[in-house]
């Protein structure tokens, strides 16, 4: 196993160019960042999916058969790395209170806490938004097809019935 050195004072720039610091926003403070985004909810959830891919690349590569190789080792701490640095920003926007749907910060907790049980991202990923997401999807589809039945109905009647009088529209 390599051992990388971390971030110093001397090293800093070195060290982001080695963590592929990809950021188009680097230059910005995490406040100057907030008030720049316009919909703070789609960035919200922007931060959500990339900590969770970094979290999946992590998961991956840590249970790879490769742990020898030093490129493994340094792309495994650039994931470590970005996956920290979008939870860090994801726990400054609800502390802002900027964001109405998300300011009790249950979902970032609750990537921290499997992180830290050591559960597979993915069952994160199903138990907390794609079957929360799916409910509310039949919930509409249901409502939708009373709609449709009901609309259907109505053409129908109106379309088998003589009417001495018109209706007006």
């Amino acid at each position: 196993m390599v051992d990388m050195p971390g971030p110093t004072k001397s090293n800093w720039g070195r060290w982001q160019t080695a963590m592929g610091n990809d950021d188009d926003d680097k230059a910005l403070s995490d406040e100057e960042l907030i008030n720049k985004v316009d919909k703070i909810d789609d960035y919200i959830e922007k931060l959500y999916c990339e900590a969770v891919e970094r979290l999946t690349k992590i998961c991956v590569i840590a249970e790879s058969d490769e742990h020898s190789h030093a490129e493994s080792v340094k792309t495994l701490t650039k994931h470590m790395y970005k996956f920290e640095v979008s939870l860090e920003r994801l726990m400054k926007i609800i502390k802002s209170g900027k964001s109405k749907s998300f300011c009790d910060g249950t979902l970032p907790l609750g990537i921290v806490r499997w992180v830290n049980e050591s559960k597979d991202p993915v069952q994160w990923i199903l138990s907390s938004a794609v079957n929360r997401r799916n409910t509310e999807c039949n919930k509409l589809k249901v409502a939708s097809q009373s709609i449709g039945l009901f609309k259907t109905t109505l053409l129908d009647a109106l379309q088998k019935q003589e009417f001495t009088h018109k209706l007006w529209p």
